[in-house]
């Protein structure tokens, strides 16, 4: 069958533009500038510090990295090895 990846960071780009959604569950990131608001583990340690936000302590750090496409989504095949 086919396998859908959910990327959450472009969901969240996509349907959470102002980062309201995001700021209402996450009040720890509410300072931090929208740019940065869904990706916060891509602010400089010193803009990390402007916002209040240290990753590993007030927010987690990512534990999948969206850059890179599962080798099981890039060959074109399914889960069950068909084309």
């Amino acid at each position: 069958g086919r396998l859908n990846r959910f990327n959450i960071v472009k969901q969240s780009k996509t349907y959470d533009t102002r980062g309201e959604y995001v700021r209402l569950w996450c009040p720890e990131l509410r300072d931090v500038p929208d740019e940065f608001l869904h990706e916060p583990w891509s602010m400089s340690d010193a803009l990390m510090n402007e916002c209040g936000v240290t990753l590993g302590r007030d927010y987690p750090f990512p534990i999948v990295d969206s850059t890179i496409t599962p080798e099981i989504m890039s060959n074109g095949k399914g889960v069950d090895g068909s084309g």
